[in-house]
C-alpha cells in the first residue's frame, strides 16, 4: 500500500503544476490582447513640443486597458518590443543605437527621458505658462487647450499657482469674474472662465458696435480750411429776435446778431453767392448761367465760394431797405389808434 505522505506529495506536485499552466493560459491570452483593434499604443518622436510625461501616461493606460501587467519581467521582451513601435522620428532611431543598454520597461522610459527631455524644462513650462496670453490666441478654449497641455508637464505645483498663472493671461473682466468666484481648483477656475465666456460673448459684440460711433460729425479736411467770417449760431440753442426787436436794438435782420448789419451777414452772402452763382463740373464746363458774377466750383473734397465783384452786396442793400421799410411800417400800425 502506497504511503499517505507520498499520495499527498505528488497531489501537491500536480496541483502546482495545473496552476502554473493556467497562468500560461492567463499570459497567452494576455498577449494575444495586444493585436486587439479600437484601443491604439500612443506614439513620441522626441520633441519638444511632445509631452513625454503625457506619453508615459497613456502608455500605462493603454496596458491597463488590456489588462496586461507591463512589468512583469516574463514580459519583458515583447513588452519592449511593443515600446520600441511606438516611437518615431528621432527617438526611433535612439533606440535602434541604445535597445542593447535597455534591460527593463523601467530602463526604457528612464534612459527616454533622460535623452530628450531637457533638465530645465520646469523653467521653461514656467516661461511658457507666464508668457502665454488669450489674446494671442484664436480665442478662450484655444488658450484654455494650449495652457493645459503646459500645465500637465509640470510637476510639484500647487493649486493655487495654477490658478495664479491662468489667471495671467485672462482678459481682465474674466479674470475679475474667477478672481470673485474664488475657485479653490484649477479645474473650478477654468469651468468658471468659460462660463462667464459663453454668457457674454454676444453682449460684449454689441457693447464693443455700440461704443464705436456710427458717423462722423465733421470732416476733418473741412475743418482745416480757414473761414473769415464768424462761426455760425447754433439754431437749437439760440433765439433770432423779430424785426422789432432788430430796429430798436440796432441789431441783424438775419440772424440777430450785433457785430455787424444785415449788408455784411455771412448768412445773406452766402445765400445770395449761391443762388446766382454758376456751377462748374470738375471739368470744368458751365452748367447754368454765364460766369460773370460769383463763381461755385464744386468738388468732392471741398467747396469753396469766391466773390467776382460788388453785385451780391447791392442785392443786399435793397433787400435792407425792404426789411426796414416794412418794419417800420409794422410799428406805425402798432401806434397809431383804431
Amino acid at each position: 500500500m502506497a504511503d499517505p505522505a507520498q499520495l499527498m506529495h505528488s497531489m501537491l506536485a500536480a496541483m502546482e503544476k495545473e496552476t502554473e499552466l493556467i497562468d500560461e493560459l492567463r499570459k497567452s491570452r494576455q498577449l494575444s490582447g495586444l493585436k486587439l483593434d479600437g484601443v491604439k499604443m500612443p506614439s513620441y518622436g522626441g520633441t519638444l513640443k511632445e509631452s513625454f510625461q503625457l506619453y508615459r501616461e497613456q502608455v500605462e493606460q493603454y496596458f491597463l486597458a488590456k489588462g496586461i501587467d507591463w512589468k512583469d519581467s516574463k514580459l519583458r521582451e515583447r513588452i519592449l518590443a511593443v515600446l520600441a513601435g511606438s516611437l518615431k522620428y528621432e527617438a526611433a532611431q535612439w533606440y535602434i543605437v541604445k535597445k542593447d543598454d535597455v534591460r527593463s520597461v523601467e530602463e526604457f522610459f528612464e534612459k527616454l527621458e533622460e535623452e530628450f527631455v531637457p533638465p530645465d524644462l520646469q523653467e521653461r513650462l514656467r516661461d511658457q505658462m507666464n508668457d502665454l496670453k488669450e489674446r494671442q490666441c484664436r480665442d478662450l478654449p484655444d488658450y484654455i487647450s494650449k495652457f493645459r497641455h503646459l500645465i500637465t508637464q509640470v510637476k510639484e505645483m500647487s493649486e493655487l499657482d495654477k490658478i495664479m498663472y491662468v489667471l495671467r493671461g485672462l482678459p481682465s473682466s474674466i479674470r475679475e469674474e474667477v478672481q470673485y468666484r474664488r475657485s479653490a481648483t484649477l479645474t473650478e477656475a477654468i469651468t468658471v472662465a468659460l462660463d462667464y465666456n459663453r454668457s457674454h460673448a454676444h453682449r460684449g459684440r454689441s457693447d464693443g458696435a455700440r461704443d464705436r460711433p456710427r458717423y462722423r460729425s465733421y470732416d476733418t479736411r473741412r475743418s482745416k480750411s480757414n473761414h473769415d467770417g464768424p462761426v455760425p449760431m447754433e439754431i437749437d440753442n439760440v433765439r433770432v429776435p423779430s424785426k422789432e426787436e432788430c430796429m430798436s436794438r440796432n441789431l441783424c435782420f438775419r440772424c440777430g446778431s450785433s457785430a455787424h448789419r444785415a449788408r455784411q451777414c455771412p448768412m445773406q452772402q452766402t445765400q445770395m453767392a449761391k443762388r446766382n452763382a454758376p456751377k462748374f463740373s470738375k471739368s470744368g464746363s458751365n452748367q447754368g448761367r454765364k460766369p460773370r458774377m460769383n463763381m461755385i466750383f464744386e468738388d468732392d473734397e471741398q467747396t469753396d465760394t469766391v466773390v467776382m465783384d460788388h453785385v451780391t452786396m447791392s442785392v443786399a442793400d435793397i433787400q435792407e431797405q425792404a426789411d426796414e421799410l416794412q418794419a417800420f411800417m409794422d410799428m406805425a400800425r402798432k401806434r397809431l389808434p383804431l
